[in-house]
């Protein structure tokens, strides 16, 4: 039919070429394949003979290949248990001290989840670092490279359904020994991979179909190596972003990434990126080769190396053979040493390629955690100082307060001890002398009181005395007045602080706080008793240490018992003294020349004991009326703010610290 060549030329050209590429797609892409290779030859390139069509000779690779040399330097099993023991110790110490301090870091606004450490704490460090250690070997490559070929060839077994049509594996796909299943299943946020939801699986048709985003397969087979898990990753070109995605997760969950190179689309520029990235992570890169002419082989992995800047150690390929089609799967073999790859990943060094990862990790690590101890010091610090400022002013709001001795109930102390030490006999004929104390010490309390009356007359008249130079027993109107200076001072304290410790004490120091302020001080004011039982004992300590030591105790204390029985204001006035409860303006009032003979005796006598009843019981005091500024005003406002100002004074914090220098050693030693 002469005919039909010269009418089929009067078509359009560009119908001419469509139909062409529907008959003879796959035939024009092969000569294209063949056209860029051969200008890609150099002209000096000698073909090796073709082979028969029947037999099956070993391939042969005419050219070298420039890798890397081997390192030299392999740990020993001993060194690397040491080193990772220690590792996994400090990691859980440091990571146990973050759970305490994570509601810190939200308050603070630099919450922990979103750091770069926490990322690898969590998914990576941890989680490998828990039991044995494995070797995580990625299979990742661009779309129709036959991933799922090599996979499987690793496996040995039909693991991942290969597919000719692009993007089919849709989920990644773990391979593991019987024995490790149930640590990759781990539950949800645990487990080998803590970044996916790990389902085992049941028919692998299941990686082909579409699950939630973050849902990863976990297969067994008997032929892995025992301290190997195998992973089979989506494209990492896909068009869909989440099958990349999750490419990305699998590499920083991996030590090794065996990358699967097509002879023409090799250069792929994610495919470059990918590999780029993987380097600078620490992991090592492996290239492998598939459906590759022999003849080609050195151009495509020297070009491809240029490309990426990347010098790789080891390298295999697999020649393109269309018996694999019908399941006569060919070795992938090793660049330089021919051995198969499954082997080649038996024997390499584990622990150098495993502490690569785990450096390259660490190092991320421990800058960002570093930088987070910083920013937790920095930010802290107006809190800390707000504070402190907060402490002194409660101080001096609970000295002002106390400025009183409670007379009758430390004479009865100092009754009570002498009624021990009175000779039996004596006591009973010392019966009407005691009735005649207790007179005393009424009419001395009633003399009391009448001072207090003129002295008040006195301020509310003529006399503008300050706060300091009361004199009075029990006075909740005073520790009131002292509650409602400290809220005003509280409140100034706040308005020039920064604006987050701002928002934080006026949360708490309310309006209706400040209203009800009054009744719940004066309240828990009356409440308060003179002493404690504490001080009661400790008082008849000092006093039985002071007649121990007193050679002359029992006249000295005879006296000293007639002064208290006949006269307690001569004790009321020393004790005053000491505790500054009186003031030059008072003591005319309460003192007399009379009494100064006896006042004298008295501290001669019975000075040291007496001095120190007063200044204890003072500090008593000045505690319990601490506790109810700090309980009725501060309470609810150093719960929220001690914590925060106290973090880098903390356990928790030593403790990340602590652990943090020995993480750091750890990675020294991995480095050398």
């Amino acid at each position: 039919m002469p005919g039909i060549p010269f009418a089929f030329s009067l078509f359009p050209f560009r119908f001419q070429h469509q139909s062409r590429s529907i008959l003879d797609r796959g035939r024009i892409a092969a000569r294209r394949r063949r056209m860029l290779l051969t200008r890609l030859r150099p002209l000096v390139h000698q073909s090796a003979p073709p082979a028969a069509p029947d037999s099956d000779p070993e391939p042969t690779l005419p050219h070298e290949v420039n890798l890397a040399p081997p390192s030299t330097r392999r740990l020993t099993s001993t060194e690397a248990h040491e080193i990772y023991d220690s590792l996994a110790q400090s990691l859980m110490r440091f990571h146990h001290a973050t759970q305490h301090m994570q509601p810190i870091g939200d308050r603070l606004e630099h919450p922990f989840s979103t750091q770069d450490w926490t990322r690898l704490l969590r998914n990576k460090l941890l989680p490998q670092m828990q039991g044995e250690l494995l070797m995580i070997v990625a299979v990742a490559g661009a779309t129709n490279t036959g991933k799922s070929t090599i996979f499987n060839q690793l496996v040995g077994e039909q693991r991942s359904p290969e597919r000719v049509t692009a993007a089919a594996t849709k989920q990644g796909l773990v391979a593991v020994r019987p024995n490790l299943i149930e640590k990759c299943l781990g539950s949800e946020g645990e487990g080998l991979f803590p970044e996916f939801r790990v389902r085992r699986l049941t028919r692998p048709e299941e990686v082909l179909e579409t699950y939630d985003q973050d849902s990863i397969f976990v297969a067994e087979s008997n032929h892995i190596p025992p301290n190997l898990v195998l992973f089979d990753t989506p494209d990492i070109n896909s068009i869909l972003k989440e099958n990349w995605e999750i490419a990305e997760k699998i590499m920083f969950a991996s030590d090794v990434i065996l990358a699967v190179l097509h002879p023409v689309a090799y250069a792929d520029k994610k495919v470059v990126d990918f590999c780029r990235k993987a380097e600078e992570m620490g992991r090592t890169v492996i290239p492998v080769v598939n459906m590759i002419d022999p003849r080609d082989l050195h151009i495509v992995l020297n070009d491809f190396q240029q490309k990426s800047g990347l010098d790789f150690e080891y390298a295999f390929w697999l020649e393109n053979d269309p018996g694999m089609r019908q399941g006569k799967h060919r070795e992938v073999l090793s660049v330089s040493s021919g051995a198969p790859l499954h082997q080649t990943l038996s024997e390499l060094d584990f622990y150098r390629i495993k502490s690569r990862a785990v450096v390259s990790s660490l190092e991320v690590f421990l800058v960002s955690a570093e930088k987070t101890l910083r920013i937790l010091e920095e930010r802290t610090h107006p809190f800390r100082a707000v504070a402190r400022e907060l402490d002194r002013e409660l101080d001096r709001a609970a000295d002002a307060a106390v400025k009183k001795v409670p007379f009758g109930r430390m004479l009865e102390l100092v009754e009570e001890f002498a009624q021990d030490k009175r000779p039996r006999i004596l006591r009973g004929l010392m019966f009407p002398f005691n009735l005649a104390f207790r007179l005393a010490r009424e009419m001395g309390r009633g003399t009391q009181s009448g001072f207090r009356w003129i002295l008040n007359r006195l301020r509310a008249g003529e006399l503008d005395l300050p706060i300091q130079a009361r004199f009075e027993e029990n006075d909740p109107e005073l520790i009131v007045e002292v509650a409602e200076e400290l809220f005003g001072k509280i409140e100034a304290l706040t308005d020039a602080a920064r604006e987050d410790v701002t928002q934080l004490f006026r949360k708490h120091l309310t309006y209706a706080n400040r209203q009800s302020l009054a009744a719940r001080i004066r309240k828990a004011a009356e409440d308060l008793p003179d002493y404690s039982e504490s001080y009661r004992q400790d008082t008849f300590t000092r006093l039985q240490e002071w007649w121990e030591a007193n050679p002359s105790r029992t006249s000295a204390f005879l006296l000293t018992d007639f002064l208290v029985a006949v006269l307690p204001t001569a004790v009321a006035l020393p004790v005053a003294v000491f505790t500054g409860g009186i003031h030059a303006q008072e003591i005319p009032w309460i003192s007399a020349a009379a009494l100064t003979p006896f006042v004298n005796k008295l501290l001669e006598i019975m000075g040291v004991p007496l001095r120190r009843m007063a200044v204890e019981w003072r500090q008593e005091r000045i505690d319990r009326i601490r506790t109810i500024l700090a309980d009725e005003i501060t309470k609810e406002l150093m719960e929220e703010l001690g914590p925060i100002a106290n973090l880098t004074v903390s356990n928790d914090f030593s403790e990340m610290t602590r652990a943090l220098d020995e993480i750091r050693n750890c990675n020294r030693k991995m480095r050398t």
